[in-house]
């Protein structure tokens, strides 16, 4: 097995924090956090600093001198800080080159959060760290998005959405139970999953999300702005529905558990292209995956299949070659009974 799950076994109150990778979604943890009195560093160049961090429906304080910020080489000195936790967003457009920089960086005793985690994400990292040599107790969790989105008014950062429950899981159970007490200092309403493969399953409203927006895109052919989606129409309605019995039946056979549909979500930005990117990187994070797990099954899922065909074409990429894989996870060798055995160890 590659991953021994080597966790760290302790729950001194973690001070420093540092962001890793770019984007206005690590910008916005990292206010977030700082709002919260932690000592944050974000080390990531070419951003301003807001003013103001406004979140809907929330009282915040936020004082913009608690954030230390640089450019993500050897070079700069808070590349070579030993914060407490580093946290990863996974929604950054350079997530695989994040990724690479953590398993780089990482060092004895720290943990990892990654924050709109893909499917699987922490088995990744750990496979990361076996192919660096680099055996240490760590802990890696991933988990779901902190919020619907967030973006820039003048000087102020505007959160929206910001979600009162985040499933949470490491590689492990005790893994888990491990890093409950280190997120909750960050992080309020984390609810921890049995494995990774429950946890990316549950967060359906992502995995809905990505085939809306290839509704999007088959809607607006030619145009460069979005043209609104208020509705389904009775094709795409079918479609929704037989995606979610196809992830329904797979959380049947790994011995999972997943909620019904939630409330979709139709909000989109204003850049077709920007939604484009979106649903590549959507199937590439985890329809992929959940296609591998279907054929370890020898189950079929046409419909994800589907998506995955249709997406590429809308983006004109090969998104099933470019998706992550059960090899990325360090699973590619196992059967159902080995996978499902590992996840839950």
């Amino acid at each position: 097995m590659l991953n021994t799950h080597l966790a760290v076994e302790t729950f001194a109150p973690c001070q420093d924090v540092d962001i890793i990778s770019g984007g206005v979604e690590s910008l916005a943890i990292a206010a977030l956090l700082s709002a919260r009195g932690r000592s944050v560093g974000f080390a990531r160049e070419g951003f301003s600093m807001p003013e103001q961090l406004v979140i809907r429906g929330e009282s915040t304080n936020y004082r913009a001198g608690r954030l230390q910020t640089g450019k993500q080489d050897a070079a700069d000195p808070l590349y070579s800080r030993r914060p407490d936790i580093m946290v990863l967003t996974a929604r950054a457009v350079d997530y695989p080159q994040a990724l690479d920089m953590v398993a780089e960086r990482l060092a004895p005793g720290q943990t990892v959060f990654i924050t709109d985690a893909p499917m699987g994400t922490a088995f990744e990292l750990s496979t990361k760290l076996f192919k660096l040599r680099k055996r240490m107790a760590v802990n890696i969790v991933e988990m779901g998005p902190l919020f619907d989105e967030c973006y820039f008014e003048g000087r102020s950062l505007e959160i929206i959405g910001l979600k009162e429950q985040v499933s949470i899981c490491g590689r492990s159970v005790n893994e888990t139970r491990t890093c409950m007490p280190f997120g909750r200092q960050l992080f309020s309403g984390l609810v921890p999953a049995s494995n990774v493969l429950e946890r990316g399953l549950n967060d359906t409203a992502s995995l809905l999300k990505t085939a809306l927006r290839m509704f999007l895109i088959h809607r607006s052919p030619a145009a460069k702005q979005v043209t609104p989606i208020t509705e389904l129409n009775k094709a795409e309605d079918e479609i929704l529905s037989a995606l979610e019995s196809e992830i329904q039946t797979l959380a049947k056979i790994f011995n999972v558990t997943v909620p019904e549909r939630t409330e979709l979500s139709f909000a989109f930005s204003d850049s077709l292209e920007r939604e484009r990117q979106s649903m590549a990187a959507g199937v590439c994070e985890n329809f992929v995956m959940l296609a591998e797990l279907a054929a370890k099954a020898y189950h079929p899922v046409p419909t994800i299949d589907s998506i995955i065909d249709e997406a590429s074409k809308a983006a004109a990429r090969d998104l099933r070659s470019e998706g992550r894989k059960l090899s990325d996870l360090g699973l590619s060798g196992m059967d159902i009974r080995e996978i499902i055995e590992f996840i839950n160890s």
